[in-house]
């Protein structure tokens, strides 16, 4: 595999990423014109899980939500990025 290829599907993979960034933030935006768009659904460790070392307490967690605005911006984002690149 060329280092090209890679650097590409890096800035692809950049591009789709803050697609999906400004895509939920513009559904948050636009909840109370299209109550639909910011609908969302959740993905991720709830409650966090705790780990505890007796010195030391360490938690993991995340939490993803996808909207259709968020579904929006990856696919503008992918598209737009594969015409850039």
């Amino acid at each position: 595999m060329k280092d090209g290829s890679k650097i590409n599907g890096l800035f692809l993979f950049l591009f789709v990423m803050i697609g999906v960034l400004l895509g939920g933030v513009l559904a948050e935006m636009l909840r109370s014109v299209i109550p639909s768009m910011a609908k969302s659904v959740s993905l991720g460790l709830t409650p966090p899980a705790t780990l505890n070392l007796y010195i030391m307490d360490i938690t993991f967690g995340f939490d993803f939500r996808f909207n259709l605005g968020s579904a929006l911006g990856a696919t503008a984002g992918f598209i737009l990025g594969r015409k850039v690149l």
